[in-house]
């Protein structure tokens, strides 16, 4: 059965076009509302690493073996030709990152490498992995998720690219300080409804920026990003590492962390108060089993 989205938009294209060229060491953050177009994105960015050469790993978040292959047969990836020729593995979270209710960070990490070195040893250019954090939701597991994305960091030290996918649904209602703290350990902010997700997104990089620099200063600003650091405003979601770097280059380290620290708090405020509504509202569709 094919899945039916909501009409591709230009971001939306773009979104795609994005994670495709995702690099080796990237670990982004996928924001999602529905769950079949979170699992476009992942697809998206998995078949066009497999199409170069790469291998892949999807950690699914579903409850069963059935409801993970009725999901991968929803898109146009030939599932089953990639896991024939070892180039993709679709495991359940229970199968890598829960292990009889319990999570082993250090364990978890380890698999990572093992994973790589498998994938090289035939004859594999790289990996890319993706991952349905809603798992560790309905686990209560959340301090230890955090925990290991901080032990990921922003930049993987194991040379593979990552996508996190969270709902929204999910993440937001625990809390600000959970939001920022995952926020924290990812290189790229991407949404799964990018025409809506990612202005909220630059609405909240504006505000905080004129807020602190005025809007003059705030103007130069984007003007340098542009000119010395090859970023436009556009950019600054799918690119915010590079941002982050941009201002510690400009103000120094201390102060581009509170200004990043104000950019995730007023996004943060701005999810939770309805600016970002995908598709007639927000409607948690990803956790049931």
């Amino acid at each position: 059965m094919k899945t039916e989205y909501f009409p591709l938009t230009q971001k939306d294209l773009d979104i795609l076009n994005f994670v495709k060229g995702l690099q080796a060491s990237d670990h982004a953050i996928l924001f999602y509302n529905d769950l079949k177009n979170c699992r476009q994105a992942l697809f998206t960015f998995l078949k066009a690493g497999m199409d170069k050469g790469e291998a892949a790993v999807y950690v699914a978040g579903r409850e069963t073996s059935k409801q993970n292959q009725k999901a991968t047969d929803e898109f146009s990836v030939n599932v089953k030709r990639y896991e024939m020729v070892g180039a993709l593995k679709v495991v359940n979270y229970d199968e890598w990152y829960i292990i009889n209710g319990k999570i082993d960070i250090p364990n978890i990490i380890m698999s990572w490498r093992k994973a790589v070195d498998a994938a090289k040893e035939r004859g594999f250019k790289g990996m890319r992995v993706c991952s349905e954090m809603s798992c560790f939701f309905r686990r209560n597991l959340v301090n230890e998720m955090v925990e290991y994305e901080k032990a990921c960091d922003r930049r993987l030290e194991i040379p593979m690219t990552a996508i996190c996918a969270y709902d929204l649904n999910l993440l937001t209602p625990l809390g600000e300080k959970l939001f920022l703290d995952v926020l924290k350990t990812h290189s790229h902010i991407l949404f799964a409804e990018p025409d809506l997700g990612f202005n909220v997104t630059l609405e909240a990089v504006d505000d905080v920026l004129e807020k602190v620099l005025g809007n003059l200063s705030k103007g130069v600003l984007f003007s340098n990003l542009r000119n010395f650091f090859g970023l436009s405003r556009e950019d600054i979601p799918k690119m915010f590492i590079d941002f982050r770097s941009a201002l510690e280059k400009t103000f120094g380290d201390m102060t581009a962390g509170l200004l990043e620290n104000m950019i995730f708090r007023e996004l943060y405020l701005k999810l939770t108060n309805g600016a970002y509504v995908p598709h007639g509202g927000l409607k948690n569709e990803g956790v049931s089993t």
